[in-house]
């Protein structure tokens, strides 16, 4: 079972906005796409780039170091590669936004 711990509030992050936030050591990228909330970690799983420095487009989210774009519903990337981001199980409760560990991917 999945443990979750409090690391934003919901105003901390409002709609089409990002944040950065820790959970258990490692630098985790909360997005807020019309509402919606996805978290997935910080950097690109090709060469390291800063996922919340990327450009966004609906759900997809496009590295800065060399555009490889990846869905955040889904972690998969729309390029050859076979590259995908690790997300992480979120939730959000009285106000707070939760986090729990990686759904899928490497970390």
């Amino acid at each position: 079972m999945t443990s979750f711990i409090k690391v934003a509030l919901v105003t901390d992050i409002p709609p089409d906005s990002r944040k950065v936030v820790e959970w258990e050591g490692r630098a985790v990228v909360i997005f807020n796409v019309e509402g919606d909330y996805f978290a997935v970690g910080r950097n690109c799983p090709h060469e390291g780039g800063l996922l919340d420095e990327g450009t966004l487009d609906g759900t997809l989210l496009t590295c800065p170091l060399h555009g490889i774009t990846f869905d955040l519903a889904t972690g998969e990337s729309e390029d050859e590669g076979g590259f995908s981001i690790t997300r992480y199980n979120i939730k959000l409760e009285h106000g707070s936004i939760l986090l729990g560990g990686p759904e899928t991917g490497a970390f």
